[in-house]
C-alpha cells in the first residue's frame, strides 16, 4: 500500500512537472512574439517623442480652459437620476394597465410632475404607493385626480409630483 506521504510527493512533483512544461510553452509564445513588439517600439517612442515636443499653453489660458469647463459640467449637472434612468424606474413600477400620459422631470431641481391614466383609480393607487415606497423618491404628493372620457370610455388620471432624493 502506498503511503499518504508518497501521494503527496507525487503530486507535488506532477504539479512542479505541469508547471514547468506551461512556462515552456508560454516561453516559446514570447519569442514568437518579439519580432512584432521589436517592430512596434520604434514607433512607440517617436510617438513619445513627438508627444513631449508639445507646448501646452500659458498658465493664465489653462486657467480661462478650467473655468470655462467647471461652468459647463455646472449646467449639465443634475440632482439625483437622469430622465433617461426616471424613465427606466417608472417602466418597472408603472402598473401594467396603466399609461403614463405626461412626464415634466426638472432635473437639476430635482422635481418631477408624471400624469398617470388608467381605467380605474385603484390602479393609479398601486403606482402612488410604489411611488412612496421607492427609495429614491421623497415627498410623493397625488396633486390632481380627473375622470376623463378617453374615446368613449371613461378613464382616471393622477397627477403626482415628488422628489428626487439628491
Amino acid at each position: 500500500m502506498i503511503a499518504p506521504v508518497a501521494i503527496v510527493v507525487w503530486c507535488s512533483a506532477l504539479l512542479g512537472l505541469s508547471a514547468l512544461v506551461w512556462l515552456i510553452v508560454d516561453g516559446f509564445a514570447l519569442r514568437n512574439e518579439l519580432p512584432v513588439l521589436k517592430e512596434r517600439l520604434p514607433k512607440l517612442e517617436a510617438a513619445a517623442a513627438a508627444a513631449a515636443k508639445v507646448e501646452l499653453p500659458p498658465e493664465h489660458e489653462m486657467v480661462e480652459i478650467r473655468d470655462r469647463v467647471a461652468r459647463l459640467n455646472s449646467i449639465t449637472q443634475t440632482k439625483g437620476l437622469t430622465t433617461l434612468a426616471l424613465l427606466a424606474k417608472l417602466e418597472t413600477l408603472l402598473p401594467g394597465d396603466a399609461v403614463l400620459v405626461g412626464l415634466h422631470h426638472r432635473a437639476k431641481e430635482g422635481e418631477l410632475l408624471l400624469v398617470a391614466q388608467a381605467a380605474n383609480a385603484e390602479i393609479l393607487s398601486r403606482l402612488l404607493q410604489r411611488l412612496e415606497e421607492d427609495v429614491q423618491l421623497e415627498s410623493v404628493v397625488l396633486t390632481r385626480q380627473k375622470e376623463i372620457n378617453d374615446d368613449g370610455k371613461v378613464a382616471v388620471q393622477f397627477e403626482i409630483r415628488a422628489r428626487v432624493r439628491s
